[in-house]
């Protein structure tokens, strides 16, 4: 992975992990909208992800976007490759949460965070 980074161009080098942030960010967002908190649990997750809603999600997409647009306008295909794939993700982490546990917790969340960031610098070395 760093030798990837290490043949991109400093600027594209350092959109590319802006844009691995940014996404990972998002991906716990989409997430909290999709899997509602997990019952019997007092955590994070409980208190902050039952309150959210399509403005939140569209507040996420304009915070994150900024971040997004320098990888997105360097390597479309790795974030169409990036989003494909995160979409994948989201429906199968979905039905094991809700399947496992019956809902998210803050640990689930923040793995959902670093599979969005891995899944991004992934498809920038495609």
């Amino acid at each position: 992975m760093l030798t990837v980074l290490d043949r991109m161009t400093p600027a594209m080098a350092a959109a590319t992990i802006v844009a691995a942030a940014c996404f990972g960010r998002l991906v716990v967002v989409v997430l909290m909208l999709l899997v509602a908190p997990a019952a019997g649990g007092g955590g994070l997750a409980k208190d902050v992800g039952s309150g959210v809603g399509p403005t939140t999600l569209a507040m996420a997409l304009a915070t994150a976007l900024p971040g997004l647009l320098g990888f997105a306008g360097h390597q479309p295909m790795g974030f169409a490759t990036a989003t494909g794939m995160t979409a994948v993700f989201l429906i199968w982490f979905r039905r094991l949460l809700l399947r496992r546990i019956g809902g998210s917790t803050g640990d689930c969340l923040g793995f959902a965070a670093y599979v969005g960031q891995l899944i991004v610098l992934l498809a920038a070395t495609a």
